[in-house]
């Protein structure tokens, strides 16, 4: 998977909170790009999400597969776990990768 990792790619090292009670500057925890990412409101990522991009766009956003649905064991029966899991999965890379596109595009705007 091609994610932006958490603290790995950091276009501005800034921390969210730099100073603690203490008025100590701490030289870790989350970062400014971390706590853009966490705090964006789930509807705009979803309405980006389901709206805009194409399954294709966001198998090429995230470098991976959509996982391809078995045919179900029994008529009417949901889908195995582990395929559901998958799917879950594929979304929450998607929902990431979302988040720290506009964290980024949030810091460069700065």
């Amino acid at each position: 998977m091609n994610l932006p990792q958490p603290s790995l790619y950091i276009p501005d090292k800034e921390r969210a909170f730099p100073v603690d009670s203490s008025g100590f500057l701490p030289d870790r925890g989350m970062t400014l790009r971390d706590y853009f990412a966490a705090n964006l409101p789930s509807d705009e990522i979803q309405d980006v999400t389901y709206r805009n991009l194409s399954r294709d766009a966001q198998e090429l956003l995230v470098g991976m597969k959509h996982p391809v649905e078995p045919p179900p064991a029994h008529p009417g029966n949901m889908p195995p776990a582990d395929y559901r899991i998958a799917v879950v999965r594929f979304q929450c890379a998607v929902n990431a990768a979302l988040r720290y596109m506009a964290a980024d595009a949030m810091l460069k705007a700065r």
